[in-house]
């Protein structure tokens, strides 16, 4: 760990850091994403980041998506305004859909790009485009880690940048080994923030948060339970929703990692480790969140 600081994150952070909720709000008060998420086979991740992000408390979600991919998403989040966007032969987003997505930039709190969105040439337009314009803060996690990892020689961004890795797309976004990283999460954590400009979350065992300026926080909520299909999806849709509703990239990160993974927790006691699904954990984290309010 070096001279690295890392500090235990708790749960008494998380009800510090957690956006107030005024009576009189309405949705407008409580922030708007636009996730750009979700391709032919993945519809299921576009509809648990939009869903994640609601359940946080986000006031308004729009999931854009392939048209493909729309009748599934708007039937699992009903609550979601959907974008259907061009489309690729193999059913991803084609370049022309930046042309849908790049007037909603302007009308937006935060951004969550590449659950699920496979790494077509056409998401790789959209991520790039959306980086070099966008003005509020943007999440890249999963498909977007890949396409980024790609060029990180030509990473554009003026926005608040967070970055969501698990171990081998941070060994790629880093150029070195996953076996290198888990060697040294700290500073992989570190590395990430640094390179990139960004708050870093290097998912996994006690997952951790870096950001420029700031200790490294280091979670210790949450088991193997996780670790199935659609955790991730549901952590990036919080973080994403948090920072929509105005809390700063650090503290959005902290309260999405220490949220979702005790909700998992809770899920994985309630219905066995080996049998809760993300959908379990979305579930928990509404009850969950009734005790930090």
């Amino acid at each position: 760990m070096g001279n690295e600081e890392v500090r235990l994150l708790t749960g008494a952070d998380v009800k510090r850091w957690l956006p107030s909720r005024p009576e009189n709000g309405h949705k407008g008060t409580f922030g708007h994403l636009l996730s750009v998420c979700g391709c032919y086979g993945m519809a299921g991740a576009a509809g648990f980041a939009a869903e994640a992000a609601y359940r946080c408390g986000t006031g308004l979600v729009t999931a854009a998506m392939p048209q493909s991919v729309y009748p599934l998403v708007t039937a699992a989040v009903p609550e979601a305004v959907c974008l259907p966007l061009a489309q690729d032969e193999n059913g991803g987003i084609s370049a022309e859909a930046w042309n849908a997505v790049a007037p909603r930039l302007s009308g937006v709190s935060a951004v969550l790009i590449g659950c699920g969105l496979g790494k077509g040439e056409g998401a790789d337009v959209v991520l790039t485009n959306v980086l070099k314009t966008a003005a509020c803060p943007v999440l890249v996690d999963a498909d977007g880690l890949n396409l980024l990892s790609a060029h990180t020689d030509r990473v554009e961004t003026g926005a608040p940048l967070c970055l969501t890795p698990h171990p081998a797309e941070a060994a790629r976004l880093l150029h070195t080994t996953t076996a290198a990283v888990e060697a040294d999460r700290v500073g992989a954590a570190r590395a990430l923030s640094v390179q990139y400009g960004a708050v870093a979350v290097l998912k996994g065992h006690e997952t951790l948060i870096a950001a420029a300026g700031m200790p490294i926080l280091q979670n210790r909520t949450g088991n193997d339970t996780l670790a199935k299909g659609g955790s991730g999806d549901l952590l990036a849709g919080m973080i994403a929703g948090f920072a929509a509703q105005g809390l700063p990239l650090y503290e959005a990160a902290a309260c999405g990692v220490y949220l979702h993974a005790l909700a998992g927790e809770r899920a994985g006691a309630r219905l066995s480790r080996r049998g809760a699904l993300a959908r379990d954990v979305l579930a928990e984290l509404a009850h969950l969140l009734s005790e930090f309010e």
